[in-house]
């Protein structure tokens, strides 16, 4: 007990946090560019993530693009090392990393439909959500968190689609449970932090990795969420830096979503 008030006041003394920091490391739509994934993990690592959540479209066009619609076993390997790649350059243990299917997996675009696609994704870390249309719940510390790979409603239009088929699958809406604190999506390939009005929780898209099929300008992006803080900072994985730093606090009333 005396060792225990020991730690507490050194670590107040020379300001170091008392409990260990939770960083969310979030990305998505790579579409098969194993360098890319790479690098990004490499940056997680680096920036000492302690969980990850992969948004789903770990497979698709790449440098050279499949042939959709045949399931064939090296197409299945090429999953398989990218998933696996979370854990191994991360370092981070199968229950800290979760993951969602995106279209590419198993929707009308995937070779490998949803039971493959599923049992795959599980080998590798927890399976969020069984479907790339559907959605599940990550529980970390105090914060429940929403996962999908599609939005669960129709976005501001700043935030929408960057081509007509994909703006098609992002204008369902979905009832979302009051406890949610956080909301995050993928699929529109485009970088996003907003908070809902009246809910006041934070909505965020960590962006495309995918150097080829991006919105406008759009950087290849991921984002780290300080869950203590309740804070999204967005990175520049080819420039390795800083993109945008948003917290719920400091969010000006444009930034929300009625």
């Amino acid at each position: 007990m005396f060792l225990r008030k020991q730690a507490v006041v050194f670590c107040c003394l020379i300001g170091l946090p008392l409990f260990a920091q939770t960083r969310i490391g979030i990305f998505g739509d790579v579409h098969g560019w194993k360098e890319v994934a790479e690098l990004t993990l490499r940056q997680l690592r680096e920036k000492k993530v302690t969980h990850v959540i992969g948004m789903g479209d770990f497979y698709g066009f790449g440098k050279n693009p499949p042939q959709q619609y045949v399931l064939s076993s090296k197409k299945l390997e090429t999953l398989k090392n990218m998933l696996g790649m979370i854990g191994t350059v991360t370092g981070l243990a199968k229950q800290n990393i979760f993951l969602v299917p995106g279209n590419w997996e198993e929707g009308p675009e995937g070779p490998f439909g949803r039971v493959l696609t599923n049992e795959t994704l599980a080998e590798y870390g927890t399976l969020v959500a069984d479907s790339w249309t559907g959605s599940g719940f990550v529980q970390l510390k105090d914060k429940k968190i929403l996962v999908s790979h599609v939005p669960l409603y129709p976005l501001p239009p700043q935030y929408t689609a960057y081509d007509p088929y994909t703006w098609m699958h992002t204008q369902k809406s979905v009832p979302i449970p009051k406890e949610v604190d956080l909301v995050v999506y993928a699929h529109t390939h485009k970088r996003a932090a907003f908070v809902e009005k009246g809910s006041g929780r934070l909505v965020i898209n960590p962006g495309a990795l995918d150097p080829e099929r991006r919105s406008g300008d759009e950087k290849m992006s991921y984002a780290i969420y300080f869950l203590d803080e309740n804070k999204v900072v967005f990175y520049d994985v080819q420039e390795i830096k800083e993109i945008e730093s948003v917290a719920v606090p400091s969010l000006s009333c444009s930034s929300y979503l009625d």
